[in-house]
């Protein structure tokens, strides 16, 4: 009996320790970037699809080095969070939006939208919390840079150039054990 126990209770051990194993295989990558957009650019109910940040290096084989992560290991990639936190003006808010969305854009690779939020609240702070895609985009994390393609709709026109810091975090899964 007692040998039947053993090899039944490792088996149950190995299955409900999965989890957290896979867990020890999951990395938060974080990036920023700073756009900015021009007073100018913003008219109530007229949408604007032309704001791109700058190239955000992924400094991803840098990354990977550091946290001991092959490519070949790398199961998907994908977005965790994206926060977006106006810098200035001081005084600045999100009220002015209606809807934004933001795309993913890398060197010969489709532009993906990747987080988004359709109904901005009227009384928004100064940071916004959008809803991310579950798409898997290690493609473009595995480029040298990216950018992110925003589109916005405001219901208001604002006073002021914005400047926001675009904030990104990635969730990097790997194999485990390289299984």
């Amino acid at each position: 009996m007692k040998k039947i126990l053993f090899p039944l209770f490792l088996v149950v051990f190995a299955l409900s320790s999965c989890g957290d194993l896979s867990k020890l295989t999951q990395f938060d990558m974080p990036l920023s970037q700073s756009v900015t957009i021009n007073k100018d650019m913003v008219v109530a109910n007229m949408p604007i699809d032309s704001i791109m940040t700058p190239a955000i290096e992924t400094k991803s084989a840098e990354f990977f080095s550091t946290n001991n992560i092959k490519t070949d290991f790398i199961e998907k990639i994908s977005l965790k969070e994206m926060k977006l936190i106006i810098t200035s003006p001081t005084a600045g808010n999100f009220n002015f939006l209606k809807a934004i969305d933001i795309s993913i854009v890398a060197d010969s690779l489709a532009a993906i939208k990747i987080a988004s939020l359709t109904d901005v609240p009227a009384n928004a702070s100064t940071s916004l919390q959008l809803t991310v895609s579950s798409d898997d985009l290690k493609p473009y994390l595995l480029k040298n840079s990216i950018k992110l393609k925003i589109k916005i709709s405001a219901d208001e026109t604002i006073p002021a150039d914005y400047t926001i810091d675009v904030k990104p975090t990635f969730l990097i899964d790997a194999k485990v054990l390289g299984l």
